[in-house]
């Protein structure tokens, strides 16, 4: 796919992520700004008045970086896990895939549509925090650095448990039981100082802390944690889970149809199929026959010229899928279209399978 077309693409499907999550801004945006403002009320001004000073500032100015990007984070992972897995249960996901978008954009949209909603989140909650404090910025890149790349990698972690899910009830056990005991121990309520050196180097491992401390330091300049060590945590947690969601993307059966294991094709059979790259429908073809344990040739016309003229040859244009079907006593059969391919390759392995039962 050419660039113009793929950023197209990109954008429908960030522009149905925002249209998505704005039309619903009742139960997407306002219970975050209401239960932060709960926080607020009941942390800042009830009890930090009694707490006092923490690390040298009063104690609501160090509560609010860390309220604010706790709603980033569950912001973003909700926007991905609730859209992505929407889309997976009506089965609409399925034609997204063998659309010839690749998986990248699809990715990227999903990822920019999370991150989207909880740079909005945040900004909410950041005006909220104006009515019980006054907000100084010790560094702005630091701030804004800090948020994206979290936003990012939350969204990610969505994207991940969206695709594992089966039920409903999965999209809500991560952030009940690993992202909220996470984030109220991540620094977000209190300073690590407070903590004995055992439970220092505990909360040591869990990384939302070094995000809650570097974005504590863009407000305060001040850190519980190396700030270089934070970058490197949040960038090698998010290159972690980009690989992994590009490849669950690509190779999940549960997003796709399921083609039962099968027998092998019949050894007079010779099965070619005429391929390119960026080709969404390809792959769903080459995924159906590996799953039907059919063995095929692929043939991609991009890397070569001659496979591109044998396809002109037989069909008069280079459009793939095109599965070339080669046997001993009847010749080549040339078949287009993916579904005709995949029910093609279906009956070929159910009748080998009847073969191998009545023999």
């Amino acid at each position: 796919m050419k660039p113009l077309p793929m950023l197209i693409a990109f954008m429908t499907i960030l522009v149905k992520e925002i249209t998505r999550f704005t039309r619903i801004w009742q139960q997407t945006l306002v219970p975050p700004a209401i239960s932060t403002l709960l926080y607020f009320v009941i942390f800042g001004n009830l009890i930090g008045d009694r707490i006092g000073q923490m690390d040298g500032f009063d104690y609501m100015d160090f509560l609010v970086p860390g309220l604010i990007l706790m709603s980033v984070i569950n912001a973003s992972y909700q926007n991905v896990v609730s859209s992505f897995f929407g889309a997976k249960w009506g089965k609409s996901i399925e034609e997204l895939l063998v659309s010839p978008t690749p998986n990248l954009i699809i990715l990227l949209a999903y990822i920019s549509g999370g991150v989207t909603r909880g740079i909005l989140v945040g900004l909410i909650v950041t005006f909220i925090s104006l009515i019980f404090t006054d907000l100084n910025v010790f560094s702005l890149w630091v701030l804004g650095s800090v948020v994206i790349l979290t936003a990012i990698l939350f969204s990610l972690g969505g994207f991940v448990n969206a695709i594992f899910a089966k039920t409903f009830d999965d999209v809500a056990i991560v952030p009940t039981f690993v992202l909220l005991p996470l984030t109220y121990l991540g620094g977000v309520f209190y300073s690590i100082h407070l903590l004995s050196d055992f439970w220092q180097d505990v909360s040591k491992v869990n990384p939302i802390l070094y995000m809650v401390n570097a974005f504590r330091f863009g407000f305060l300049g001040i850190s519980d944690v190396s700030i270089a060590f934070s970058y490197l945590m949040i960038c090698t947690f998010i290159a972690v889970f980009f690989g992994i969601s590009l490849y669950l993307l690509s190779h999940s059966r549960g997003l796709r149809a399921y083609f039962p294991k099968l027998p092998a094709m019949d050894q007079n059979e010779r099965f070619i199929l005429y391929t390119r790259d960026w080709c969404g429908y390809c792959s769903l073809v080459k995924q159906a026959a590996a799953q039907l344990g059919i063995a095929i040739e692929e043939r991609n016309i991009w890397e070569n010229p001659q496979w591109e003229s044998e396809l002109l040859s037989a069909r008069g244009r280079p459009t793939v899928p095109v599965l070339r079907r080669m046997t001993t006593d009847q010749g080549d059969e040339w078949v287009g279209e993916s579904r005709e391919i995949i029910r093609l390759l279906t009956d070929h392995a159910s009748n080998m399978k009847a073969m191998s039962v009545s023999s």
